[in-house]
């Protein structure tokens, strides 16, 4: 691949006529050709990062929807615990059977929104080191271009 210096210092023979035609057409379609090949690189790290940074507000989304829901389980084991307090005096077993039934589900869907969770927060985490390699990889194309 050409280098931005290797075009600044290229010389062109020189013919009574101006510079030799056939070199400098042969020159610019080296250039054409490596411009293309970076351009269609740089099209194609644009739409990963794009894709990715989609993703990730997508998870980031989820996972706000999944602590929303934890909260709301939460509130609801709360509330129901304490209608089953108030309840207590007129039917204590059956207000325990209940309250008990609804906590254990509460807790299943808890622990199964926390699974959940961690997974996301795992993917989340995986999708910033692959960002952060396509960018560090952009990084060092430019500078090897730059260089």
């Amino acid at each position: 691949m050409l280098t931005p210096l290797e075009i600044e210092n290229r010389e062109f023979k020189k013919t009574v006529g101006g510079y030799n035609r056939d070199d400098v057409e042969d020159f610019m379609s080296l250039i054409l050709v490596d411009y293309e090949k970076l351009y269609r690189e740089n099209v194609a790290s644009r739409e990963k990062i794009e894709a990715l940074n989609s993703a990730l507000e997508n998870y980031k989304n989820q996972e706000a929807t999944m602590q929303n829901a934890i909260l709301a389980a939460q509130k609801a084991a709360d509330a129901l615990s304490q209608a089953a307090s108030e309840k207590a005096d007129l039917i204590i077993k059956e207000a325990q059977v209940k309250a008990g039934d609804i906590i254990r589900e509460a807790n299943d869907e808890i622990a199964k929104l926390d699974l959940r969770y961690a997974d996301i927060k795992q993917q989340i985490e995986s999708y910033k080191m692959r960002v952060g390699a396509i960018i560090k990889s952009q990084l060092d194309i430019l500078e090897d271009l730059n260089a």
